[in-house]
């Protein structure tokens, strides 16, 4: 898994400052793709929502984007409440890596960056309820 943070950006008050505060990393994870994640796309936004739990305060797939036929990289977002970048990674990962046991995830290719919440605006359900409203 490879972080990437800014260094020395401006998080309000610090990223690194002592105290909880509300820390949204954000996943890329390449899944194996094809016809069979459009079968476990529910379950695996169904395992984020359930884990929605202090101190995590969302979990989101935000995007898929699609390289060839079967390639599906996908965007997930989770808000934790945690006292440094290091807990809040790492719980976020722990909810990832619960969420994917619905199959096809390459977990040891997955990357995170990291910022003060709101990271992402926009959740995918949120996007495809949209569209789905306008259609």
């Amino acid at each position: 898994m490879g972080v990437l943070c800014e260094p020395g950006g401006d998080y309000g008050g610090g990223l690194f400052a002592a105290g909880p505060r509300q820390i949204a990393p954000g996943f890329s994870c390449p899944h194996s793709g094809g016809r069979a994640w459009h079968w476990v796309v529910a379950e695996f936004d169904e395992r984020l929502s359930d884990q929605v739990i202090p101190p995590v305060l969302s979990a989101d797939l935000i995007a898929e984007l699609r390289r060839g036929r079967d390639g599906l990289r996908l965007r997930i977002a989770v808000t934790v409440q945690a006292a440094d970048i290091a807990e809040a990674i790492r719980v976020a990962w722990d909810v990832l890596e619960n969420a994917s046991e619905v199959g096809g995830f390459h977990l040891a290719s997955a990357t995170v960056d990291a910022g003060p919440a709101p990271l992402v605006l926009r959740s995918y359900r949120g996007l495809a309820h949209r569209s789905s409203a306008t259609a």
